[in-house]
């Protein structure tokens, strides 16, 4: 189901697609959003106002695997939001799970966005969040590194024959993403980590309540992800 990024119309859309999608002949149980990190406020809402509670997924889109973004998508502390109208039932977005791109967040004087302006800042303010600052400089890294690893012959064509040769770093246990190319992959970061989002757990990141949780091992780069015969049981501190 798709929809247009009109923020004017976000309620009637929502309305709309979950009429479209909780058919009494055939609804769907499991709802895969792929949205800017605002419009899934609109969708929940619908749900939550049409009494509809599919299985919430996620596909690391957009941001919406970083805490700010899920903290967005349930109460606030047991009072009402966009995304949860009527905490007291619940909200669609308790108990989301699926893949993330983004690393584990952070405090933000931790995030190496952050310390590389502040290295180079002279003391300036930073004019965007620490968060939009790691996705600059994550961009920034992939484009001085292809820049380098490519040479002085300086053309897209010899830039991406070039960009395997750079190799690999992180992922699996490190904690960090793995990134780098291969041949016939052009994906800067190719893995992603499997996490729930608990919205008990305080975030490093901005101290609210509301985290993401990293399950099932390290981060999965392609052909990783082990085949299940049912759903693994989530970690004892599952509320901590």
């Amino acid at each position: 189901y798709f929809y247009a990024n009109d923020i004017s119309t976000a309620t009637q859309q929502s309305n709309a697609g979950t009429a479209a999608m909780n058919t009494p002949e055939n609804p769907v149980t499991s709802l895969l959003c792929l949205c800017d990190p605002v419009a899934p406020q609109f969708t929940y809402n619908a749900a939550a106002t049409n009494n509809y509670w599919p299985e919430p997924l996620i596909a690391s889109n957009q941001a919406m695997d970083t805490d700010a973004s899920g903290q967005t998508y349930v109460d606030n502390n047991g009072t009402s939001s966009l995304a949860c109208p009527n905490p007291t039932v619940g909200c669609p977005f308790d108990g989301a799970i699926g893949i993330g791109q983004a690393a584990a967040d952070d405090a933000p004087a931790n995030l190496p966005g952050v310390k590389v302006f502040n290295a180079n800042s002279g003391g300036a303010k930073a004019p965007i969040a620490a968060l939009a600052l790691q996705i600059f400089w994550d961009n920034y890294q992939m484009l001085a590194s292809l820049i380098q690893n490519t040479g002085p012959i300086l053309t897209p064509a010899r830039m991406q024959a070039a960009a395997p040769s750079m190799g690999l770093r992180g992922g699996l246990e490190t904690g960090h993403a793995l990134r780098g190319f291969t041949p016939g992959q052009w994906t800067w970061t190719r893995d992603t980590r499997i996490v729930y989002f608990n919205k008990h757990k305080t975030s490093l990141y901005n101290g609210k309540p509301g985290a993401w949780v990293q399950i099932e091992g390290g981060r999965k780069d392609f052909g990783q992800f082990t085949t299940l015969t049912g759903p693994p049981a989530p970690p004892a501190n599952a509320r901590n």
